[in-house]
C-alpha cells in the first residue's frame, strides 16, 4: 500500500485509534455488556454486581495506590448510595426522581469526601483506616436508624422505583439499569485513568513516597489529600446508588467491614496502580463467587471457604507478586516475549548452519553470483 495514499492515512488512523487505552476500556464494556445480557439466570446479575464494584474499586485504587492512603469505610460510603436512593427514591415514602437523588446522593459523598480528606491530614497510616472504619460504622448506623424510623425494618426495600414524578418507574434488574452502570464504567475507567497519567496523578505519586519532598515542589497536600478522598467516595456512593437502582434490596449485613476488606482485596490482588488489574482484583474477588464457586457443591455447602480462597490468593499475591495481577501478566508477557527470541535466534542459527553446511562455512552466500559463476563456466 502506497504510504501517500489516502487509504494507507486512514488505515493509520485506526491503528492509533485501536491502540489507544479508551478504545480498550470500551471493548470491556461491551463485552461486559454482552454477558450481563446473554448469561442465564444469576450470572447475568453477577456481571453487573462486578461492573459496580469495580467503580468503586476504580476510586480505592486512587486513594491507596496513588495517594497512599488507606481506608476501611469504602462500604460505609456504599451504604450511603443504597440506603438513600432507596428511601428517596421509593415511591412510598419520597418518591423523588431518579436524577434529582442521583445529585442529592453524590453531593452528600463529595461533602463527606471533604471531611475525610481534612482528618487525613493530621493522622496517617492505620490511624486513618481506624478512623474512617468508625465512620463507616456510624454512617451505617444511622442509615439503618433511618430506614426503621421511616418503614419500620432496617433493611431496605424499594417497591417502586421512581424515574420521574410522572408514571414512569424503574422495574428491578432493569436493563436500563445495565446499559447506564456499562456506560458509567467506561466513562470511570477513562477519568481514573486520565488522572493517573495527569499531573494530579504524578503529583498524588510524589506525595506518597515523599510528603516533605513533594511539599517542597510545591506540591499541596491538601489540595491532592481531598481530591482523592473526593472521588473515592463519591465513586463509592454512586457503586450504592447503582446497586439499589438494580436490585431494589439490600440488608444491612451487605454493608460491615466483610465488604470493605473485599474491595481491599480486590486492589491490592490486582494491582493498586492499575485500571485492568483493579478489573482482575474485582473478577477474582466477586466474579469466580458466583460464577464457579457457588457452583460446586462443597463450596455451595460450605460457603466459609470461599472467604479462605480469597484469603490464601491474597497471601500468595502478596508475598510473590506485590504489584498484583497486572504485575504478574507483564513478567509472564515479558517471558513469552524472551522465549519467542529465543526460538527466533535458534531457528536462524539452524538455518545459518544448513547453509553453511551446503555453501561451505568461509564463503558467504551469493545465489546471483553462484548462477553468474556457473553460466561462464558452462558457456
Amino acid at each position: 500500500m502506497n504510504k501517500k495514499s489516502y487509504l494507507y492515512k486512514i488505515y493509520q488512523s485506526i491503528v492509533k485509534v485501536l491502540k489507544t487505552p479508551s478504545f480498550r476500556y470500551i471493548l470491556i464494556g461491551l463485552i461486559m455488556l454482552y454477558l450481563a445480557f446473554n448469561l442465564s439466570g444469576g450470572k447475568k446479575d453477577a456481571i453487573i454486581s462486578t461492573a459496580i464494584y469495580f467503580i468503586v474499586g476504580l476510586g480505592f485504587t486512587l486513594l491507596l495506590g496513588y495517594a497512599g492512603l488507606a481506608s476501611l469505610g469504602t462500604a460505609g460510603f456504599m451504604a450511603i448510595g443504597v440506603y438513600l436512593f432507596g428511601i428517596l427514591n421509593d415511591r412510598d415514602l419520597y418518591g423523588l426522581p431518579a436524577p434529582l437523588v442521583f445529585i442529592i446522593i453524590l453531593g452528600i459523598g463529595l461533602v463527606l469526601g471533604l471531611v475525610i480528606g481534612f482528618i487525613s491530614l493530621r493522622i496517617e497510616g492505620i490511624f486513618l483506616a481506624i478512623v474512617t472504619l468508625g465512620l463507616s460504622e456510624i454512617v451505617v448506623e444511622i442509615m439503618k436508624n433511618l430506614a426503621r424510623m421511616l418503614t419500620g425494618v432496617e433493611r431496605c426495600t424499594i417497591s417502586t422505583s421512581a424515574l420521574w414524578f410522572g408514571d414512569q418507574n424503574i422495574p428491578i434488574y432493569a436493563d436500563g439499569i445495565k446499559y447506564l452502570t456499562i456506560f458509567l464504567m467506561i466513562v470511570v475507567m477513562i477519568l481514573i485513568a486520565n488522572i493517573m497519567k495527569s499531573a494530579t496523578g504524578r503529583a498524588m505519586l510524589s506525595l506518597k513516597n515523599s510528603q516533605s519532598a513533594g511539599q517542597m515542589m510545591g506540591m499541596s497536600l491538601l489540595k491532592y489529600r481531598l481530591s482523592a478522598f473526593v472521588i473515592s467516595t463519591i465513586l463509592a456512593s454512586l457503586g450504592g446508588i447503582l446497586f439499589m437502582s438494580y436490585y431494589h434490596y439490600t440488608e444491612p449485613i451487605d454493608w460491615g467491614l466483610t465488604t470493605s476488606l473485599l474491595i481491599l482485596a480486590a486492589v491490592v490482588i490486582g494491582g493498586a496502580k492499575s485500571i485492568i488489574g483493579v478489573l482482575l482484583g474485582t473478577v477474582a474477588v466477586f466474579t469466580i463467587n458466583t460464577l464457579f464457586l457457588q457452583q460446586i457443591t462443597f463450596f455451595r455447602e460450605n460457603s466459609n471457604f470461599i472467604n479462605i480462597f480469597t484469603g490464601i490468593l491474597i497471601i500468595v499475591i502478596v508475598m510473590f507478586f506485590p504489584g498484583g495481577l497486572y504485575h504478574l501478566g507483564l513478567i509472564l508477557k515479558m517471558k513469552f516475549i524472551d522465549l519467542k527470541k529465543k526460538i527466533v535466534e535458534k531457528l536462524n542459527k539452524s538455518k545459518l548452519e544448513r547453509k553453511e553446511q551446503y555453501y561451505g562455512k568461509d564463503e558467504e552466500y551469493r545465489p546471483f553470483e553462484t548462477i553468474s559463476y556457473w553460466k561462464k563456466k558452462n558457456f
